[in-house]
Parts: C-alpha cells; sequence; structure tokens
C-alpha cells in the first residue's frame, strides 16, 4: 500500500511525472527505508572512500566506472587516463571497500549508497530551511 501512495505521490508530484530511476526497486528501498538504516550502508561504502582519499579521486573514478557500464576502456577515455592508472584505481577502492567491484553484493551496496546519499542531502537540506 505504501509503495502504491509513493508513486501515485511521485508522479503528482509538481515536476509532473517520475523518472525510470525513482520506480526502480532499489530507489524505493532507499525511498522508504529510515535514515538511520540508510547511514551505516552510506559510512560502509561512499564514506569509507571519502575517508581514505578526501581529494574524490577515487570517488570521482569509481563514479565515472559505475556510469560507463563499468568499462575499464570507456573509465580510462573519459577521464583522460591510462587504463593501468584505472585498474589501480579500481584495485584501491577494492582495498577499501573490502571486496570485488564485480560482486553483485558490493554493487548492490553502492547502488544503495549513491541513492542514500542523495537522499540524506535532501533531508538535511530541508533539516536546514
Amino acid at each position: 500500500h505504501r509503495e502504491a501512495l509513493l508513486a501515485a505521490e511521485s508522479v503528482l508530484k509538481p515536476r509532473g511525472s517520475a523518472s525510470w530511476e525513482d520506480l526502480e526497486p532499489t530507489a524505493w528501498v532507499v525511498a522508504t527505508a529510515p535514515l538511520e538504516r540508510l547511514r551505516p550502508v552510506f559510512d560502509a561504502t561512499l564514506g569509507a572512500i571519502r575517508r581514505h582519499d578526501p581529494q574524490g579521486r577515487l570517488e570521482h573514478t569509481l563514479r565515472t566506472h559505475l556510469e560507463l557500464g563499468r568499462s575499464l576502456a570507456h573509465t580510462a577515455a573519459h577521464l583522460g587516463l591510462h587504463v593501468n592508472t584505472v585498474r589501480k584505481r579500481l584495485q584501491q577502492l577494492e582495498a577499501i571497500l573490502g571486496g570485488s567491484l564485480e560482486s553483485a553484493a558490493l554493487l548492490s551496496s553502492l547502488r544503495l549508497a549513491l541513492l542514500a546519499e542523495r537522499r540524506l542531502l535532501a533531508e538535511e537540506g530541508a533539516g536546514r530551511r
């Protein structure tokens, strides 16, 4: 019932429509989960990356790599880096995250964290108003 209400609400929002991403199952989990359940997922993934690399180089590589279908060649070309540099950064990320970026479980956690980041930022922004 709650999911149906959220779907209806997302379609009826002033922006007029919902994106496919908003209706994706992982997005539903993030949209309906209590914030205190999202923070640990974020902290264990993106938070860990940011603690190890405050400059954001690794996170930028990771986001690009995921957006480009996890292709080393496309990631390297997009970032203007050698493939071996991208490979090394991905290995550093795997060491930080404690798993393989080929692992469905880790990729799911990263997807949750990326979506949770948006919600956490939105909630924090709403709290400041």
